[in-house]
């Protein structure tokens, strides 16, 4: 259904975008002491719970040769850190540097340190920082003309709730693309990006790799507008600046007459790369390319100028562009980004190290039986039989003691006195990408309480991660975690404190250069998996295992510069979860359902890693509840014991334990324009509960018994031009005695109703489904479904839908 604006609605709208638009000046400044410190905030201080914040901090020495220290100090739940870059700052200097910090939840405001010699010689708040929940969807703009933009402020996506609009400036886009993960979209229009710097052009591209929205907009300034983005950035191929009288393909995408009277100037493109959105007369008026986990569109009007300051169909415009790949995964929290909770459950694979272990039940029973048959029988009989019972308050005090230096002499012997740095990575692969995204979760483990200064070479961005895990401690008590990171390269990890026996751990994360890849030619065929693939690193990878949707296959070890054939099966999760399922098969004795390459778990000796690795997937996989992998890709992840960033304990000897998980994407096959999506690829997202109704569990399954459940299945991004040729519904129960399934119904857009599938009798069985387009379709359509049922009893149902379709024009 069109949703329209009223000319004096889109009026105040305006006025209090220009009101939003207005900043006081963004610079603190203090002038306490010889030295001048002001500071601004990257993005106008806009920052979303967990990300990260950069500030620009100016220094002018008015006095003599100082070397000063710029400082903010971080607390929370978890610890203290405190981010510090050092300053050499000569007489009559000034100099500019960067400070990264991650903000506390609900922080209104920063206390930043300028510190000589241990002294605090002034103490600047930086107020201008707001604080947004994760499901916040905000929108940047760079434009010079930013009121007519403003009316974003009245998009509402489903699942996202409101938009923000943000206004900006060149000078707020920062030179990594780390703090830029606050913004959802940024829209570009009408200025000369060449004033981008090297640095700031590649952290967009970046950005829209690791999952942002790029809007490029046309009009008289389109070539300005692309000239300083990067060659990846760029989906058209610019041509002639030409006079449009209307607009009937903007107007047919947003469903909304357009009334205002043109002629509208739009800059068309001779070639364009992506999914043609709108056309008109031949011409491209919007396309958008899937670039990485992200996507760029290129819209050849100005988004900043007629039509859309007085067009009722703006919203519409925006709410239908920016509506795919925004809806978040479901049960999990919506404040915080996924990357918390993947740090969070990786401190239980960090803690998976021998020397964190209880000790043997049967070692501590048979060490408590012994002592109390000593102290008691024993001893009596002894001092009995030389006539020595007064003696007992010696013995038994001796006896004691003898026990617990040989309790304590155990402990030491199972933990020894090792510091051990254990060290677990994550590195994403990329196609033709010169840098890879690679996370690395540190854990040191001291045998003594001891405080230790750690080195990580490159310039990682270092963040608390966990408590103090120790022998009588939980992950989840808080702990007094405390460090100082010297930002740079290598960065310095100073006083991190760890109590005996016990470990501390932090996070690094940075872009590291290529050195190779997985190349893979897959595709799947009657339920197996065939091909090449080879491996480009110069490292071996072990256990590697290809994820398509609910659908996996082992693939075996490759060593380096290996190629090999494969024909392997593809199998499904039964159990709704996926990781468990993956690992299942490593737990039953040889039954052949392994690769022979498959190098780990071929002694019960080995059964920790196998463990480790479990952990590490199900918390970067499946943090919280199952989180989809990659919709509308294949993901082939192995194992090696590569470090990313290398760490180094500075003037203690320490032993090093590497665990890395190496992954790549790849496009679902494609042949002769046929493509096969197994069921796990579509996005999901509940529209309406009612009644005795909710999601039970992961993998898309819904409790219902008196009531209803409405779920929607969209198409991702890059597979938004499919057009569908088959539909199978699949539905089952985790739960054995659960036969019967609730009604079923499809949303039909055409009859604008839902219609019941009255063939679906049974459950574990698949049925396929005619009329495809009145219930998907064609384009960014949505299915959806409805879960119905009237029983007492209920029960949790996953319903999930395969597809196949015709792919004319892809990404």
């Amino acid at each position: 259904m069109s949703r329209s604006l009223t000319l004096g609605t889109i009026g105040i709208m305006l006025v209090l975008s220009l009101l939003s638009g207005v900043q006081s000046s963004a610079w603190a400044q203090s002038q306490d002491t010889d030295i001048t410190m002001t500071i601004a905030p990257y993005l106008g201080g806009h920052v979303k719970y967990g990300e990260w914040l950069t500030l620009r901090i100016r220094l002018e020495n008015h006095g003599g040769d100082a070397d000063v220290e710029v400082q903010s100090t971080i607390s929370g739940s978890n610890g203290q850190i405190i981010h510090n870059v050092p300053v050499p700052l000569p007489a009559g200097a000034r100099k500019q540097v960067v400070l990264y910090v991650k903000p506390p939840t609900y922080a209104k405001e920063i206390s930043i340190e300028l510190v000589s010699q241990g002294e605090v010689l002034t103490t600047m708040a930086v107020k201008d920082v707001t604080m947004y929940p994760y499901e916040t969807y905000i929108v940047g703009a760079l434009a010079p003309e930013s009121a007519v933009l403003g009316l974003i402020n009245g998009v509402v996506l489903a699942d996202r709730g409101a938009v923000r609009y943000v206004p900006l400036t060149l000078d707020d886009i920062p030179d990594r693309f780390e703090p830029l993960r606050s913004l959802d979209c940024l829209i570009v229009s009408g200025l000369d990006t060449t004033a981008l710097t090297p640095a700031q052009a590649e952290a967009l591209r970046l950005w829209v790799a690791q999952g942002g929205h790029l809007v490029i907009g046309g009009g008289a300034a389109a070539e300005r507008t692309l000239a300083g983005l990067s060659e990846t950035l760029r989906p058209v191929t610019l041509g002639d600046v030409e006079e449009l009288e209307t607009l009937d393909g903007l107007e047919a995408y947003a469903e909304e007459a357009i009334r205002v009277p043109g002629p509208f100037l739009a800059a068309l493109p001779t070639e364009a790369a992506g999914t043609r959105l709108i056309t008109q007369d031949g011409h491209d008026l919007l396309v958008r390319q899937t670039i990485g986990e992200g996507w760029v569109a290129y819209l050849a009007l100005d988004p900043a100028a007629s039509p859309f300051g007085a067009w009722t169909g703006t919203l519409n415009f925006w709410t239908r562009l920016l509506t795919p790949d925004t809806a978040l995964p479901t049960n999990i929290p919506r404040d915080v980004p996924i990357s918390v909770f993947q740090s969070e459950r990786m401190i239980d694979a960090l803690t998976n190290i021998s020397a964190l272990e209880l000790p043997s039940i049967t070692w501590l029973a048979l060490m408590l039986g012994t002592y109390i048959v000593l102290i008691g029988p024993v001893n009596y009989l002894v001092l009995k039989r030389f006539r020595r019972l007064s003696l007992a308050w010696v013995t038994i005090p001796l006896i004691t003691a003898a026990f617990s230096i040989s309790g304590y002499l155990l402990g030491y012997g199972l933990r020894g006195n090792d510091v051990i740095v254990n060290e677990i990575s994550v590195l994403e692969l990329e196609d033709d990408e010169p840098m890879h995204l690679a996370r690395s979760y540190i854990g040191v483990f001291s045998p003594t309480r001891a405080t230790y200064d750690l080195e990580v070479e490159g310039d990682p961005l270092i963040s608390l991660m966990s408590r103090d895990y120790g022998m009588w401690s939980s992950a989840s008590m808080p702990g007094s975690n405390s460090l100082k990171v010297i930002q740079g390269s290598p960065v310095q990890v100073r006083g991190l404190e760890v109590n005996q026996w016990s470990m501390q751990s932090f996070q690094a994360e940075t872009m590291v250069p290529a050195a190779g890849g997985i190349e893979a030619d897959l595709y799947t065929q009657d339920d197996r998996v065939e091909g090449t693939i080879r491996n480009d690193l110069d490292i071996p990878l072990t256990g590697l295992v290809l994820v398509s949707g609910r659908r996996f296959a082992h693939l075996g070890d490759l060593a380096t510069g290996e190629e090999r054939t494969l024909d392997v099966p593809l199998k499904n999760d039964e159990q709704g979860y996926l990781v468990g399922s993956i690992f299942q098969e490593y737990y039953v004795e040889n039954e052949g359902n392994l690769p022979q390459e498959t190098s780990f778990f071929r002694s019960e000796a080995e059964s920790r890693e196998v463990m480790l690795r479990q952990r590490i997937l199900e918390a970067y996989l499946q943090p919280f509840s199952e989180v989809p992998v990659a919709p509308g890709q294949m993901v082939i992840f192995g194992w090696t014991d590569i470090e990313p960033m290398p760490v180094h304990v500075t003037g203690v000897r320490a032993s090093i334990q590497r665990t890395a998980l190496v992954l790549t994407h790849l496009p679902l096959p494609v042949t002769d324009g046929r493509i096969e999506l197994p069921a796990g690829h579509l996005l999901t997202q509940v529209i309406e509960m009612n009644g005795e109704a909710g999601e039970c569990g992961p993998g898309g399954q819904y409790y219902v018994a008196r009531g209803q459940v409405t779920v929607e299945y969209r198409l991702p991004t890059t597979l938004a031009a499919l057009q569908p040729t088959g539909l199978t519904l699949q539905i089952g129960s985790m739960d054995v005695s659960l036969t019967k399934p609730p009604k079923l119904y499809l949303y039909d857009w055409t009859a604008d109703e839902f219609v019941q599938l009255e063939q679906v009798e049974r459950l574990g069985t698949d049925y396929a489904i005619e009329k495809i387009d009145r219930y998907l379709p064609s384009g960014d359509g949505a299915l959806r479904v409805r879960l119905e049922n009237d029983s007492q009893s209920g029960g949790c149902f996953r319903v999930d839908f395969a597809l196949k379709g015709r792919l004319e024009s892809s990404d």
